[in-house]
């Protein structure tokens, strides 16, 4: 599996961000690239600080973060080179098959919805978004992506509280 991380995003961004990474490295084989997107001085002396120089690892730079609190929207259209837009471009252009963020979820799915086409969504991800969607009362979105992912949801014997 191909993942690209945001490294910047979340409360304590690349600090805990590359540390969990490198745990991650260390315990999933499976991993055969990480993508740590973001700053790439911050993210080289994170590695440095955990000695870490698996060659599973590619720093891919950008030079903006979304903050928490920039709004979603705004914050697609105006930065372009955010870590959370770089790292959905590298499962746009098949680098990667998987973005992780734990930054301004809005953005994320800004993100996503704008770059990436329904092919390319997989259905774990529609489930993320959908239940992201229900969280932040858009409960007829929610169900459009659940729709998308299952068909008709009327006669699944499947009970939707949103």
């Amino acid at each position: 599996m191909r993942i690209a991380l945001d490294a910047m995003g979340g409360d304590f961004g690349p600090p805990n961000l590359v540390a969990g990474a490198v745990m991650a490295l260390r315990e999933y084989s499976h991993i055969n690239k990480l993508y740590l997107v973001g700053d790439s001085q911050q993210i080289e002396a994170e590695l440095k600080k955990h000695g870490c120089n698996d060659g599973r690892i590619e720093i891919f730079h950008s030079t903006q973060v979304v903050d928490m609190s920039d709004r979603a929207v705004e914050a697609v259209r105006r930065k372009k080179d955010s870590s959370i837009s770089r790292a959905v471009d590298l499962v746009k252009h098949d680098k990667a098959d998987a973005v992780v963020s734990a930054g301004h979820t809005g953005a994320a799915v800004q993100t996503l919805e704008g770059t990436l086409s329904a092919v390319q969504r997989n259905p774990w991800w529609l489930c993320s978004l959908a239940f992201a969607y229900a969280e932040d009362g858009q409960a007829d979105k929610s169900r459009a992506l659940l729709e998308e992912l299952t068909g008709p949801l009327e006669g699944l014997g499947l009970v939707l509280t949103l």
